[in-house]
């Protein structure tokens, strides 16, 4: 897909303007001493000052956001986005709100006292690689595989001479990783100095690239822990290699694959795209979108089983649509716990219907639907106990909004021990914590310079500091985040 291009450039004639210049500055001020502060009630002085300066500030904002750069004209699911003479405090880019200091926050941006308190003091994040060939390698899924310190990880689509696309898997070994300077090289923004060329390319050198895939994989997409040394794939599929949409357990160990599972009702899928493991019934829930023939690699006149969110019982071999008609493009998928033992709690889904393709005669061309949905959905699921047929009880008339996504689109998401949701948007990671309602509030950010977006993301255990570590997953850069929670699918 053709990128759009990089218009950030149109910034610098409202921000030199001296109110430009003022407000900017302003809002920066005031925001960074909001986040700081940890009583609510001088919050809430914050935050009614900051309407007030909105409603007697005359000047208009110019504001633009560039997510995943365009990559040998490879389509990616963010783009740039041009917003101008917007008399507001946020932004309509179109298919988001955003707040417009936004555009000036990098680094770890707390919202919430929880937040602050699941990262820890000396929380950081820093850039490990970046692909000197402009691809886009690090996209999708994010497996961390304990007893190879490994995680497992696919590039987004990438052009291929003799079939037209093609992915890639690549391993990550956790032990070539430098450990991380001290908090005395860490920047108020608590962004750590990126790695050397020289670490850069020893690093790139120890990568365990899989160019070749085994039997059943052509477009790998998003992924989970099947067992210590195996990964279930959501295979999309590729017509010119007459591989099926598949979900695929994938044994690491000699890289034998199996095929598990390709059709519902005796309808094949389109392009299945994330999956997560239910922890207590050992039952998997994923998603089936057809970006796979809006992005020109699926025929277009076949019939697939619906779009929807599904849940397969592995044990039995049954398998169950649980929602349909309320998706555009469900995408992402994970399971937050309320019991370690019964099986209840919230299943998280996100839909980024939003962010659409053109099918044509080579990769399928980006545009953005305004009506498109781009949001996180949660389901209540009961205790195993209230299931009558070997799935979870999940009650999908309890759907409701979960939350809006504030940059892009809400693509891989996942869960802290402590219940929380992370999920990748068009400017690095948002964290979540459930409400009652089964609503979500954002208690913080991890926003990438440059608005970089991060489709996915994931934890891979601890460093030798004792930090836990995320992986993000920002198309040609990966990234790395050390904080003090855990977390898992």
């Amino acid at each position: 897909m053709p990128a759009a291009p990089d218009q950030r450039s149109g910034n610098s004639d409202r921000a030199g303007h001296p109110v430009g210049r003022s407000w900017i500055s302003l809002c920066t001020t005031v925001f960074s001493t909001r986040a700081q502060a940890t009583d609510r009630s001088i919050r809430s002085l914050w935050s009614a000052a900051i309407h007030l300066l909105v409603i007697l500030t005359p000047t208009t904002i110019v504001g633009s956001y560039h997510y995943h750069r365009r990559r040998r004209n490879v389509p990616s699911l963010f783009r740039a986005v041009t917003v101008t003479s917007v008399p507001s405090q946020t932004i309509n880019t179109g298919f988001t709100m955003t707040v417009a200091t936004d555009k000036h926050q990098v680094g770890i941006v707390s919202l919430d006292a929880d937040f602050d308190r699941l990262i820890g003091s000396s929380a950081g994040m820093r850039k490990l690689l970046v692909d000197s060939k402009d691809q886009q390698t690090f996209h999708e899924a994010g497996v961390y595989l304990s007893k190879h310190d490994k995680v497992y990880l696919s590039s987004n689509r990438l052009e291929d001479a003799k079939y037209g696309q093609r992915a890639i898997i690549v391993g990550v070994p956790l032990g070539a990783i430098p450990v991380a300077s001290n908090d005395a090289d860490r920047s108020q923004e608590r962004i750590l100095a990126p790695l050397s060329a020289e670490d850069q390319q020893k690093l790139w050198s120890q990568l365990e690239i899989i160019e070749d895939l085994p039997q059943h994989l052509a477009m790998p997409n998003g992924a989970t822990k099947w067992d210590d040394s195996s990964l279930l794939w959501c295979e999309q599929g590729l017509d010119s290699r007459k591989v099926a949409s598949t979900l695929v357990i994938h044994n690491v160990d000699g890289h034998k694959t199996q095929s598990a599972l390709s059709e519902f009702q005796g309808k094949p899928f389109s392009s299945l795209n994330d999956v997560v493991k239910h922890p207590t019934t050992g039952c998997v829930f994923f998603t089936d979108p057809d970006y796979g023939v809006e992005q020109s690699f699926k025929d277009s006149n076949k019939q697939y089983a619906p779009n929807g969110v599904y849940v397969w019982n592995p044990a039995t071999s049954k398998v169950k649509l649980l929602d349909a008609t309320n998706y555009v493009k469900p995408n992402g998928v994970t399971f937050v716990p309320w019991s370690a033992k019964d099986g209840s709690g919230l299943l998280i889904t996100t839909d980024t219907g939003r962010f659409r393709f053109h099918r044509n005669d080579k990769m399928g061309d980006f545009y953005v639907d305004d009506n498109g949905p781009s949001l996180i959905y949660s389901y209540r699921v009961r205790a195993d106990s209230e299931s009558n047929d070997g799935l979870p009880a999940v009650d999908v008339e309890s759907r409701r909004e979960f939350a809006q996504s504030t940059s892009g689109v809400p693509d891989g998401i996942h869960v802290d021990t402590e219940g929380n949701v992370w999920a990748g948007h068009g400017n690095g990671v948002h964290v979540y914590k459930p409400q009652p309602d089964g609503s979500g509030n954002l208690i913080g950010k991890f926003v990438l310079p440059g608005d970089k977006g991060v489709a996915n993301f994931c934890w891979a255990g601890k460093t030798p500091s004792g930090q836990y570590r995320q992986l993000l997953f920002a198309e040609d850069e990966l990234w790395e985040v050390l904080i003090d929670v855990n977390g898992h699918d």
